[in-house]
């Protein structure tokens, strides 16, 4: 199978996303007491998100993000989503093209778009869940490139993983209101 290099998806677990935003206010508040934080813009968590941790970012290329977000848990209250933008482009002008699905149980949802996905070069997983470590391994095992972006194992991620990876706590940082330098 020739794997796209022109078509980075980002998979993002809404619920792995809420609570990344709990732990990061958690984090920063113990270094910097009394520091006000921001509701992030989705977007602009994808953006840093893209900025920090995507190692073809200067390739031209479009980037879908699939985001799942669970009816039982109401991450609108943590994150500014736009209800009638649904896309935005990188600071190289690479298009960034948003779905929203909503479900019940975002882990066999999700699962199943990672086990379908064919179009592809480059996986960004935001979630730290064990149970997409398989698919992700026959993702990889077919030369897509994979990144997982989640919490470090100090701050309690749940993955431990062989890919490439990046801690979330530095994207959702700059997108609450922090400098580089702060974090």
């Amino acid at each position: 199978m020739s794997v796209s290099k022109t078509c980075t998806s980002i998979i993002i677990d809404g619920i792995f996303l809420q609570k990344a935003i709990d732990k990061t206010i958690e984090i920063y508040t113990g270094l910097k007491p009394g520091r006000r934080f921001y509701k992030p813009d989705l977007f602009s968590i994808v953006g840093n998100i893209l900025d920090w941790y995507d190692k073809t970012k200067s390739i031209k290329k479009t980037i879908h993000c699939h985001v799942w977000l669970s009816s039982a848990f109401h991450i609108e209250s943590r994150v500014n989503i736009s209800p009638v933008k649904n896309s935005f482009r990188t600071a190289n002008g690479n298009l960034v093209k948003f779905v929203f699905e909503k479900t019940t149980l975002i882990g066999p949802a999700l699962l199943d778009q990672l086990e379908t996905l064919v179009h592809a070069g480059d996986v960004v997983l935001v979630a730290d869940d064990r149970i997409y470590e398989p698919a992700l391994d026959a993702l990889f095992d077919k030369g897509y490139t994979i990144t997982v972006i989640m919490l470090n194992e100090r701050d309690g991620s749940e993955m431990i993983t062989s890919f490439n990876w990046g801690d979330i706590i530095y994207p959702l940082g700059i997108a609450m209101g922090m400098e580089k330098n702060e974090l």
